[in-house]
């Protein structure tokens, strides 16, 4: 069975790319209460999600790639900002609102031909249309202008909204058209006469958003946030997700555009986690009962097994796959695995010194692989590890950092 993730020299390059990065886009970014997307590539795009550039990138980029005749009425540093405050605000993706308004605006030219004039401060063809007699929307300031947008594309995106529960007071004058609230929860939606006549409406505006990733993230290393929609860097363990990620210890879950960080982790999970980050060939040998040769985890659980790092969970020759780890298991493994020696003392109020576990749970934290539960004096060790925890103790274990 051949690898498909990269060796462990090849993911600490991609580790130090990857943590450059995220230091500075945790730092730069507060994400919005959104749901989830994809890369914005080709199948899903969420309208509701979080910000994914920052304000200063989206200015350079524009300024590196605008045609000129700039004529908004607020500075393009001005404008980003607002879009990014805007719509974290309301849980719409600032930066997709703002490249939504460079396709409207003709980069904020606001040529002759159209009906919306950069008096009005309206970016998003609001009240324009293709034909008749049009009422065009007009905004008192740039900020309201783009909390009508923000507020106008979470109409289409959100089933829940209503005049009253929007963060702000209502500025779009069309949000009472939009039947039913949440039409339209993806940009891919939006076209063929929904918002815009133009049947390639997203594809422009995705592909243009594609432009601004690639020169915000020249090394590639931001796909990692971007491919998974429900981590964000600067979230509890989101940086140790995206860095197993880059390290290739991960492909998400389920169609590999989310990575599930709330599941609990299976033991059959757990063991692919360990053997790709410790980089112990998978094995051709079936060592349990409970594991069939189908099950995706099988070379990973009886690679273990070969290595003496497991001897099943019962005497009946059973590994449990399906059963979730805990966290004193998962500090026995880790033990065992990153060849740590037992510690005889315990560190934390809840790990009795006479537990099966205890020595495993002392000697990780000893080593600084794990932190505790809570204020650090617990371990909780009866809890089961969820996904994201899996991602601090690999990243702390294999990867480095603390």
């Amino acid at each position: 069975m051949v690898s498909s993730f990269p060796s462990r020299a090849r993911r600490a390059a991609a580790l130090t790319t990857l943590l450059v990065f995220l230091v500075g886009m945790a730092a730069a970014v507060v994400p919005a209460p959104a749901s989830a997307d994809s890369d914005g590539s080709a199948s899903q795009t969420r309208v509701m999600r979080d910000n994914r550039v920052t304000p200063q990138q989206m200015a350079a980029w524009f300024r590196s790639r605008s045609p000129g005749g700039y004529a908004a009425q607020t500075s393009i540093d001005e404008l980003t900002r607002l879009y990014v405050t805007e719509g974290r605000d309301e849980g719409v993706a600032g930066d997709l609102a703002f490249i939504q308004a460079i396709l409207e605006t003709s980069w904020f030219r606001y040529p002759d031909h159209g009906q919306v004039r950069a008096a009005f401060n309206n970016y998003a063809g609001m009240g324009a249309c293709d034909g008749g007699t049009c009422t065009v929307a007009r905004f008192r300031s740039p900020r309201i202008g783009v909390r009508a947008q923000i507020q106008h594309l979470r109409a289409y995106a959100d089933p829940s909204v209503t005049a009253t529960n929007l963060a702000h007071p209502l500025e779009s004058p069309r949000f009472h058209l939009v039947h039913p609230k949440g039409r339209s929860p993806l940009w891919e939606d939006f076209g063929g006469g929904n918002w815009a006549s133009d049947p390639d409406y997203s594809g422009k505006i995705l592909r243009l958003y594609r432009e601004l990733i690639a020169f915000a993230d020249p090394t590639g290393a931001f796909q990692a946030s971007v491919q998974f929609g429900d981590v964000h860097p600067s979230t509890l363990h989101g940086a140790d997700i995206l860095s197993i990620a880059a390290a290739g210890l991960t492909n998400g879950c389920g169609n590999g555009r989310m990575y599930c960080p709330d599941e609990r982790v299976r033991r059959a999970e757990m063991a692919s986690f360990l053997v790709r980050a410790s980089d112990i060939p998978p094995s051709t040998r079936s060592r349990f009962a409970d594991v069939a040769r189908t099950n995706v985890h099988h070379g990973s659980i009886n690679a273990l097994a070969d290595a003496g790092f497991t001897s099943g969970c019962d005497a009946a020759g059973n590994y449990c796959p399906a059963r979730h780890i805990t966290r004193a298991e998962m500090a026995s493994f880790l033990q065992r695995v990153g060849g740590l020696p037992a510690r005889g003392t315990t560190r934390f109020a809840d790990v009795s010194a006479r537990s099966t576990h205890g020595a495993s749970i002392s000697a990780i934290a000893d080593a600084g692989w794990a932190h505790g539960c809570g204020d650090g004096t617990n371990f909780c060790p009866d809890r089961a590890v969820t996904r994201a925890e899996m991602a601090a103790f690999l990243r702390r274990a294999f990867l480095g950092g603390s």
